[in-house]
C-alpha cells in the first residue's frame, strides 16, 4: 500500500470502494467495542476518541449514539478534516455523519505542510485537482 497520487487516480472507483471497505472494518471493530464495553466506556470520567491520519478519519466520520453520550471531545492528527481521497463521496466527509453532538469539542492538529492533506503541494491536492479526481472544498 501506497499513498500516492497516481496510484489512488489509476482507478478511482476501485480506490473509493477499497477507503469504503477499509472504514467499514475500522467501523465495524468500533461498534463491537461500544456495544460490548459500556461498563468500561462509563467507569471513566472523560472519554475522547482519537485517531491518527487514517485512524483520524474513522474517529471523525465515526458515529455511535452510545458511545456519543460518554464523549468529553474528539482528537484528530494527521488529517485535515476536509472531502479528500480518504472518502468516497462529501457525504461520508461528514463529521460523525453530521449526527453528534455539536457542543462536544473536537480538536484537529495538522501541519501546513503535511505532505498527505496539507493546502499545498500535497496528495489531497493532487488528487483533488486531477481530471477523475475528487475531495476539495
Amino acid at each position: 500500500y501506497s499513498s500516492s497520487a497516481e496510484n489512488i487516480l489509476h482507478d478511482p472507483a476501485a480506490y473509493r470502494e477499497y477507503q469504503e471497505r477499509n472504514y467499514l472494518i475500522r467501523k465495524l471493530e468500533l461498534d463491537r467495542f461500544v456495544e460490548t464495553q459500556g461498563a468500561l466506556l462509563s467507569s471513566f470520567k472523560k472519554v475522547f476518541l482519537m485517531g491518527r491520519s487514517e485512524g483520524a478519519a474513522v474517529a471523525a466520520r465515526y458515529y455511535h449514539k452510545h458511545l456519543e453520550r460518554h464523549l468529553t471531545g474528539r482528537i484528530f492528527s494527521g488529517w485535515s478534516c476536509d472531502f479528500n481521497y480518504f472518502f468516497s463521496c462529501a457525504e461520508h466527509a461528514k463529521v460523525c455523519e453530521d449526527k453528534c453532538n455539536k457542543h462536544t469539542p473536537q480538536l484537529n492538529l495538522i501541519g501546513g505542510e503535511d505532505q498527505y492533506f496539507g493546502p499545498n503541494g500535497s496528495i489531497a491536492q493532487a488528487v483533488a485537482s486531477a481530471p477523475t479526481g475528487w475531495g476539495g472544498n
